[in-house]
């Protein structure tokens, strides 16, 4: 695993290599290490000397004389100067013994003129002088600072690769400072070595009874859970940017200075391993979010978070609960082929931009009740097995649950959908409530099926149901409060087609299937 760093100052423009790799100790296990290689570019190449012109060799030559000598030196050129002038100007007069006075003074203003032109010549040539000067210290100036920034990145990864927890929390420390006293790229840089070092393989062996690694139990990355968490906490503190409601009162205080805030940089953590409890509320990502094919071992937090880049999660895997309640999405979202082991809570998120958990899974309850879709949304081919709330959600744009596996209750209850809607080959297997749902445009049931109770009551729009399932064994069921098990409510039921809406049909559901344990339509 390798680290770029490279370390550009606006002048020098040297680029640093930094490599974290692993040397493998005698007992098997690996450490972190790093290499620094220097490239300067093509124009820090060596300029080859400039040519002095005769002003400046003549000011070179008196710049060692004393200042007495200067002085003397330029009345005997100014009284040479006047006396030549004066000569010519005697000599182009027809009757120069009438003009010795107009003379004068001509020759006088004259040389004054020309002295005057050439001091601002001196001293604009020493003013451009200066500012050389001026620009060649700051180089050297900027090449100290980033040998000197270099050192102390050197240093903090190399405590990174320390076997002691305590050494590489100080090395996270030591980058943090780094980044927040530079700030500037730096940041960036700082972040990805703190990303790079969180996809590494952090796994060890146990320690056996003798103290040492027993290789012949399983690998885990308990040793690292306090270096992990210290990372989470930095990386929190730095995306921490202050909020404020409409009324002034601060909803979210900023622990850094604006210049020392990590929320415009980007974060790469796909394929990472989080052992600890990830805890980010209330933090703002201005770029992107990469967790894709991540894996999260405890809950995660990242209530009321603002993504205001794309925001990626493919193939993620959250053991523990996920809370996305009252978060903003403002650029893509892809959750696709996500599982979601806990609770998975996404109510009153907001999704500006489309939104995508096609082929996800969400085993425990799922939450996204009041939730505002603002463009499409792609449910397709997911899985539900607890209970998936809809309640008072609004989607403006399409919505797509085409082939969807509903395991659980699901509700629907108030939810409202602007655009056009899909639930084609959808499977209802728990309890489903659509109890004042508003379509505003068309939707779609063909070739659905709902094997338990279902209420359609006081919905608003006309949907289809082409060739939808309904189960047999419920046709004529009476529930406990006298009502029927399937609750069509103001949708046109012909008299010709056995209680159902136009298309639907009666089938048998069986009461197990073998992959996995819930009932299906037959004839799908």
């Amino acid at each position: 695993m390798a680290v770029l760093l490279g370390l550009e100052t606006n002048n020098s423009r040297v680029a640093y290599s930094v490599f974290i790799g692993f040397m493998v100790n005698d007992d098997g296990r690996r450490r972190p290490m790093m290499t620094n290689m220097e490239d300067r570019t093509q124009g820090e190449t060596m300029q080859p000397p400039q040519k002095k012109t005769l002003l400046q060799r003549w000011k070179d030559s008196i710049g060692g004389w004393p200042l007495l000598c200067k002085i003397v030196a330029w009345v005997v050129l100014a009284i040479l100067a006047f006396a030549a002038v004066m000569c010519c100007l005697w000599h182009l007069t027809s009757e120069p013994g009438k003009c010795v006075a107009s003379i004068a003074a001509t020759s006088l203003t004259i040389v004054g003129g020309v002295g005057a032109v050439a001091y601002l010549v001196i001293k604009y040539q020493e003013r451009q002088q200066a500012g050389r000067d001026e620009e060649r210290a700051k180089r050297e100036e900027d090449r100290e600072k980033g040998r000197l920034v270099n050192t102390k990145m050197q240093d903090a990864v190399d405590q990174l690769g320390s076997d002691r927890a305590s050494t590489r929390i100080a090395g996270v420390y030591a980058l943090t400072d780094v980044a927040d006293t530079y700030g500037g790229g730096y940041r960036q840089r700082v972040v990805d070595i703190l990303c790079g070092y969180l996809r590494s393989d952090r796994e060890t062996y146990p320690l056996g009874a003798d103290g040492k690694p027993a290789t012949d139990q399983p690998r885990s990355g308990d040793s690292d859970k306090a270096v992990e968490s210290t990372i989470i906490a930095v990386m929190r503190n730095h995306l921490l940017k202050e909020r404020k409601a409409d009324n002034g009162e601060i909803r979210v205080r900023q622990i850094v200075r604006d210049d020392q805030l990590w929320c415009d940089c980007a974060f790469d953590l796909h394929g990472v391993t989080f052992h600890e409890y990830v805890d980010l509320m209330d933090i703002t990502f201005v770029r992107g979010l990469n967790f894709n094919r991540s894996k999260f071992e405890d809950h995660i937090n990242f209530k009321r978070a603002t993504f205001e880049g794309y925001v990626v999660f493919i193939g993620t895997i959250f053991k523990g609960d996920a809370n996305f309640s009252r978060a903003t999405f403002k650029g893509e979202v892809h959750f696709n082929e996500a599982i979601f082991k806990g609770e998975a809570r996404f109510n009153e998120a907001i999704f500006k931009r489309d939104a995508y958990f096609s082929k996800s899974t969400f085993k425990g309850l799922t939450d996204f009740s009041g939730t505002t879709f603002e463009y499409a949304t792609d449910f397709r081919r997911m899985v539900f097995e607890g209970l998936a709330s809809f309640s008072g959600a609004i989607f403006k744009g399409n919505a797509d649950f085409c082939r969807t596996t509903f395991k659980g209750n699901t509700e629907l209850i108030d939810a409202t959908f602007k655009g056009c809607v899909g639930f084609i080959e959808a499977t209802f297997k728990g309890s489903t409530y659509f109890s004042g749902v508003a379509f505003k445009r068309d939707v779609n049931f063909n070739r659905a099926g709902f094997c338990s109770k279902t209420t359609f009551s006081e919905i608003q729009g006309r949907p289809t149901f082409g060739k939808c399932k309904f189960n047999r064994q419920l046709r004529d069921f009476i529930l406990e409060n006298g009502t029927e098990a399937y609750d069509f409510g103001l949708i046109p039921i012909p008299e010709d087609n056995d209680g159902l809406p136009e298309g639907a049909v009666w089938v048998d559901f069986p009461e197990k299937d073998d992959k996995d344990d819930g009932a299906t339509p037959i004839d799908r």
